[in-house]
């Protein structure tokens, strides 16, 4: 979705010594850092790989945590780019150096994992098969994140209630339930764009380890502005330190009650 600069003055492109004006039509997610090489699209603790080989064998059993964790790994490297694709990228030189730098340390991460699944990596009944096993058992956070696909099967309060006790039970660390959080709020609640850079900033401030909270912060000032960039800090404090003090009651006021129901879509007629 190309987006425009919050004013003029934004036409220089560069906060925090990262430039947008490359970047423009890129819609930045937290965990997929475009001006580092080393940034990742993954919010994982564990490789594809290992997190793959530690829970299949479980997962074929019928445990279901095992089967998310499977839908995860699988997840990760749906649609990662080969080596052969990304040098013919390279030797184009259409697209800017980060870009090139993340593709190839994605495709680095997802090797090894592609050498076991093959091809069926690449397709997405691949990873759904195990996603839609693990909710339909009640997993919780394969609910929350099934309910980012089908918000129209899921009861609103029921993805709310799962998304903050999965915050209090692992602040800081996994944020699986958590990072779904405006897709909850786009399908259950009055969203508003300003919601969306609150989240990414607090999400990405909470694994600074793993994501660069300046190139957030470079973002929504550029799109967003000065004042938006302000509210976005402050309540992005007030949501990490909810989070670190396991406070339920400060988490509930700041995800706000579910106060509609998506429908289910219409067949076309």
């Amino acid at each position: 979705m190309s987006r425009e600069p919050a004013s003029a003055d934004a036409d220089a492109g560069m906060y925090f010594g990262y430039n947008w004006r490359d970047l423009a039509a890129t819609r930045v997610t937290p965990f997929l850092s475009v001006v580092e090489g080393s940034g990742l699209s993954s919010i994982y603790l564990r490789t594809p790989e290992d997190l793959y080989r530690e829970n299949i064998e479980a997962a074929e059993s019928g445990d279901p945590k095992s089967q998310f964790q499977v839908a995860r790994a699988l997840k990760e490297c749906l649609g990662v780019s080969k080596t052969d694709v990304i040098q013919r990228l390279e030797q184009q030189n259409t697209l800017p150096e980060q870009f090139i730098a993340t593709m190839k340390a994605r495709a680095e991460r997802c090797d090894a994992l592609a050498v076991i699944i093959g091809d069926d990596l690449s397709r997405w009944e691949t990873h759904y098969a195990w996603l839609e096993k693990a909710a339909d058992a009640g997993n919780r956070d394969a609910v929350v994140w099934m309910a980012s696909i089908h918000p129209e099967a899921f009861e609103g309060s029921t993805v709310r209630q799962h998304i903050i006790d999965a915050a209090l039970e692992a602040p800081g660390t996994d944020l699986a339930a958590l990072s779904q959080v405006t897709s909850y709020l786009a399908h259950y609640s009055a969203y508003e764009e300003s919601d969306y850079y609150t989240w990414q900033l607090a999400l990405c401030e909470t694994r600074s380890d793993i994501c660069t909270p300046d190139a957030i912060r470079a973002y929504i000032q550029y799109y967003a502005g000065d004042a938006q960039l302000e509210s976005s800090e402050s309540t992005a404090q007030a949501i990490r330190q909810a989070l670190a003090a396991g406070n339920r009651e400060s988490l509930e006021a700041l995800i706000p009650l579910a106060d509609r129901q998506p429908q289910p879509p219409t067949a076309p007629e």
